[in-house]
């Protein structure tokens, strides 16, 4: 294998574990606010 192409699927790789970081770490804040909400926001009495 070249240097390229090793690059070039360490680097893939490397954007693919980017791709999922920013995703659970945007589903992480949305579950917090989520959870922060509902216990400020008024229950039905």
């Amino acid at each position: 294998m070249s240097e390229r192409n090793g690059d070039k699927a360490r680097f893939g790789r490397e954007r693919k574990h980017k791709i999922l970081q920013r995703k659970r770490t945007r589903e992480a804040q949305r579950t917090q606010e989520n959870k922060s909400s509902r216990k400020t926001s008024p229950g039905p009495d």
